[in-house]
C-alpha cells in the first residue's frame, strides 16, 4: 500500500506545474523571437534564415502541443472509463514534469546561431 502512495505524491502540484510549464514556454518562444530578431536586423535575411526563424519558433512551441494532445486524449480515455483518476492525475503530473525540464532546458541552453 505504500507504493501507491509513493506513486501519488505530489500529483497534487500538476496544475501549478502546468502553469509554470504555460510561462516557461512562453518566455522561451519570446526570448528565441528576440533572438531570432536581433538576428534578423544584422544583416538582411533570405529564404534560408526565414526559414530556420520560421522552424526555430515552431521548435519552441512543439513540446508544450504534443504535451497538451497527450493530456488530452488521456483525459478522453478517462471520459470513458478506460482509465482511472489516479491514472490520469499521475500521467498528467508526470507529463507536466517532463515539459517543466524542456523548457529549463531551453532556457538555460538556448540555441544560438
Amino acid at each position: 500500500m505504500e507504493a501507491n502512495d509513493r506513486v501519488m505524491q505530489n500529483t497534487e502540484y500538476a496544475g501549478m506545474y502546468w502553469g509554470i510549464v504555460y510561462i516557461l514556454a512562453v518566455a522561451a518562444f519570446l526570448l528565441r523571437a528576440a533572438n531570432d530578431w536581433k538576428v534578423a536586423r544584422t544583416h538582411p535575411p533570405d529564404w534560408l534564415d526565414v526559414t530556420t526563424i520560421g522552424m526555430g519558433l515552431i521548435y519552441c512551441l512543439l513540446p508544450l502541443i504534443f504535451g497538451l494532445v497527450f493530456r488530452r486524449a488521456l483525459k478522453k480515455e478517462m471520459d470513458r472509463d478506460l482509465m482511472s483518476l489516479r491514472t490520469f492525475q499521475i500521467c498528467s503530473f508526470r507529463i507536466a514534469i517532463l515539459l517543466f525540464l524542456v523548457y529549463m532546458g531551453m532556457m538555460i541552453f538556448p540555441i544560438s546561431r
